[in-house]
């Protein structure tokens, strides 16, 4: 080969590489179409994938629905998939349950089944869902109120340690407000229980 032709070769490269990025796999197709406002082509990339079972798809479908994005808004549709894309597991659908349960969207409020749908995403390590139940703990909203379950569900929400100078994250703040109407033994206890859980 010849310099010019390798020349020629990587500059096409370059120039269609973006374009390959693009066709990298259909999910990742859908949020780049989704991301630039094709929703028609994210809707059968992911319907395709959704009804092969994959919960990414799915949840991404229910949030299509949620805000509607290029379909008519249905918090009926919505639950749908996220109903399946949580009992497959998948923690960003579970949080999404226990969000429509806790502000009453598209069915009655029940901060029981919130707690249950955070606590699914949470014991499989999502922040939102830890923080989430860790709010639910600190009012007692669906369960009996208990500041050393908030404290231990705020720490492993916010796991990543403030350096220095650098704002505390909700969580860190909200821990510490818990804190606040805690004794030293009850922090403890929450600390002993947070690292208890993350070494599951």
């Amino acid at each position: 080969m010849g310099l010019r032709f390798k020349i020629a070769l990587a500059a096409g490269f370059l120039a269609i590489g973006p374009v390959q990025a693009v066709l990298a796999d259909p999910l990742t197709d859908g949020q780049l179409a989704a991301e630039h406002g094709d929703y028609g082509l994210a809707m059968r990339l992911w319907r395709t994938l959704a009804d092969r079972g994959n919960v990414a798809a799915q949840y991404d479908l229910g949030v299509m629905y949620a805000d509607h994005r290029g379909v008519p808004q249905s918090d009926a549709r919505a639950m749908e998939w996220y109903r399946r894309a949580a009992d497959g597991r998948y923690a960003k659908a579970q949080h999404a349950l226990g969000d429509m349960y806790y502000l009453a969207v598209g069915v009655p409020q029940n901060y029981t089944r919130a707690v249950f749908w955070y606590r699914r995403s949470a014991d499989q390590g999502f922040a939102l869902g830890q923080g989430s139940l860790a709010i639910m703990y600190e009012n007692g909203f669906g369960v009996p109120q208990d500041n050393v379950q908030a404290y231990m569900w705020f720490t492993l929400a916010g796991a990543r340690d403030t350096a220095p100078g650098e704002i505390p994250s909700d969580e860190s703040r909200s821990r510490a407000g818990v804190a606040a109407k805690m004794t030293p033994a009850q922090i403890s206890e929450a600390q002993r229980l947070a690292l208890e859980w993350k070494s599951k």
